[in-house]
């Protein structure tokens, strides 16, 4: 049976109602009605540069200032908060289990702030486990989103360690250094089927002070040191009344990042009277 054209364009404008309805209800939900997260580009970014590494039975957790824009715009800084998971060594698959939330403010015990960095000195309680660690950084207006998980493995069994100096003739330097020693032995496979077994060494960490000052805990090498030297040139002295002395360490340091106890210091002292 044919269908006139007046039929065809009266049920077209018969139809033209609901299709309004659907393209407003349509962009109403495309609006925001659908409870949408916010947007990655306006929340407030994670804390820094979140690192985590075991310092002899501590965990040493460390994060970057914030930026002064992102302070102008959010307002200062309210407080920090350290998530800590962990999960049994017993049981590596299983689903991380909460530990606790750290709240940190200017006024928080062992909290340092050196170049740039804070840093915050953790000791754990109970059976070593793997920690997950996340941070959180809270402003005036608002809070930013939680970090990537830090892992920090298991217990810490990085060893003291000794350390000697001898001067660099013709020169202010002092070379310090110390034995190699062997963290773990790796067994290696040759492409000609052959296996054999091959030293793993400790790296260190150079750490200096002015007592009575605290050890820091920025060394003064950027990355782990995979050598058994360092060259250091001791500071002249900062007053006129001197000597002034100074102290030289090492920590070693494992596979995972981990520090071993400060090895027992060397010290040098400036002429008297000189000036920086």
């Amino acid at each position: 049976m044919a269908v006139s054209g007046r039929s065809r364009r009266g049920g077209t404008g018969r139809n033209w109602p609901w299709i309004g309805i659907c393209i407003v209800v349509g962009v109403l939900g495309a609006c925001g009605f659908r409870n949408d997260p916010v947007p990655v580009s306006t929340a407030i970014p994670p804390t820094e540069d979140q690192r985590a590494r075991l310092r002899e039975d501590r965990i040493l957790i460390s994060w970057r200032l914030p930026q002064q824009g992102l302070v102008r715009q959010r307002g200062a800084v309210r407080s920090y908060e350290a998530i800590v998971r962990h999960v049994p060594l017993a049981c590596m698959d299983c689903r991380p289990e909460f530990d606790r939330r750290i709240v940190l403010t200017g006024t928080s015990p062992d909290l340092t702030v050196e170049n740039q960095t804070l840093y915050y000195l953790w000791k754990p309680e109970g059976a070593p486990v793997q920690w997950l660690i996340q941070m959180q950084t809270h402003f005036q207006f608002g809070d930013s989103r939680v970090g990537s998980p830090v892992i920090v493995e298991g217990a810490n069994d990085t060893p003291a360690h000794a350390l000697s100096s001898e001067p660099v003739q013709g020169s202010r330097q002092v070379r310090l250094y110390w034995k190699p020693r062997q963290e773990r032995l790796v067994h290696v496979v040759t492409s000609g089927g052959g296996h054999f077994e091959r030293p793993v060494f400790y790296r260190a960490n150079v750490y200096r002070r002015f007592p009575p000052a605290p050890w820091p805990f920025t060394p003064l090498n950027g990355a782990p040191l995979d050598a058994v030297e360092y060259l250091v040139q001791p500071p002249v002295s900062r007053s006129k009344g001197g000597p002034d002395r100074v102290e030289y360490t090492i920590r070693l340091v494992d596979r995972f990042g981990n520090e071993g106890p400060a090895a027992p210091p060397v010290e040098f002292e400036s002429a008297p009277g000189e000036t920086g």
